[in-house]
């Protein structure tokens, strides 16, 4: 249960696997977090179908004061306001101005009339077919961060996560993206392929990691010769886990730089947790790009406060 509190509005960043809603106040400061089931749950029926009761019970201390007059205002994205999520938010095509998204939300409809609840759209593009959903949030926190410190947002920006993001990013616009399902594919491979029997639980090499980002970086089309390699290596020298792990990650993501085609010079920014970000600085450093690292949760609530200011100074809520 989260703690009574009393927030100008809420933030909620509506996943896959976890939902994370935020007490939020007048300056876009967290007062408090609370948790809940993350939208596959919910659409499959594993905990209850109910989007808006789900919502109610990790927030509702947080409504103590609103009323259906003057609703507590809930700024959402995330998978959930996916096709199969709680109200399709749909997409907005590249390119994109960041700033944007707040005049394109999805008003969802609740049963409670305490919440005014919306959704963050998508981005999407057809060249090649490409999705986004909740990375474009975290984007547009990387963009007001930018033009705060006086800089015009550009480069290329990173996400690595189950389905790792690079945007790229020109004046405060995507302009185009691709996915990488480089988490995704590691985690079927250390857990559901024979190369389970190889690895370490949670320990990597970091020699054998680095050494398998460049290996694939300059030859990607060794992935799967290589990744075989990884269980040969096992069998004939009784190789440890932990170097398993490394070379498994070190030829995926080595795979991944080397299809985002990047240039040298090229300003790269990373946005995620501090162990994903740790993990593609040192294999960018690897190949000899450096980056900057922006925290994905405090991008997200960047990117969030702003949709919310947007709502405010379009008079379609009171703050």
């Amino acid at each position: 249960m989260s703690e009574a509190l009393n927030p100008s509005w809420i933030a909620v960043d509506w996943g896959t696997t976890h939902m994370r809603a935020y007490a939020m106040d007048v300056s876009g400061a967290v007062m408090g977090r609370a948790g809940g089931p993350g939208m596959s749950a919910l659409a499959a029926g594993q905990m209850g179908s109910d989007f808006e009761a789900s919502l109610l019970e990790a927030v509702a201390v947080w409504l103590d004061t609103a009323r259906a007059s003057d609703p507590m205002v809930v700024v959402m994205c995330g998978m959930v306001g996916s096709r199969q999520g709680w109200h399709e938010a749909g997409y907005l095509p590249v390119p994109q101005t960041l700033s944007g998204l707040g005049e394109a939300l999805a008003q969802v409809p609740v049963r409670d009339a305490r919440l005014a609840a919306f959704i963050v759209p998508g981005i999407s593009q057809i060249d090649p077919y490409d999705v986004m959903r909740g990375e474009e949030t975290q984007l547009a926190g990387y963009a007001a961060q930018m033009g705060s410190a006086g800089s015009t947002p550009g480069g290329r920006v990173c996400l690595p996560g189950t389905h790792a993001k690079w945007a790229r990013v020109q004046a405060g616009a995507i302009t185009h993206f691709s996915t990488a399902m480089t988490g995704e594919l590691f985690d079927l491979l250390t857990e559901h392929s024979i190369l389970a029997h190889s690895v370490a639980d949670e320990v990597m090499d970091a020699e054998a990691f680095s050494d398998s980002v460049r290996a694939a970086f300059h030859d990607p089309a060794c992935l799967t010769e290589a990744l075989f390699s990884v269980r040969a290596e096992g069998l004939l020298t009784g190789q440890d886990g932990a170097r398993a792990r490394g070379r498994i990650s070190g030829l995926l993501i080595g795979a991944e730089l080397a299809g985002a085609k990047l240039t040298t010079g090229e300003e790269i920014t990373l946005i995620g947790t501090p162990e994903l970000c740790r993990a593609y600085s040192d294999a960018l450093a690897a190949v000899g790009f450096s980056a900057q690292a922006l925290d994905g949760e405090a991008m997200v609530l960047r990117g969030l406060s702003e949709v919310y200011a947007q709502l405010v100074r379009r008079n379609m809520v009171v703050a």
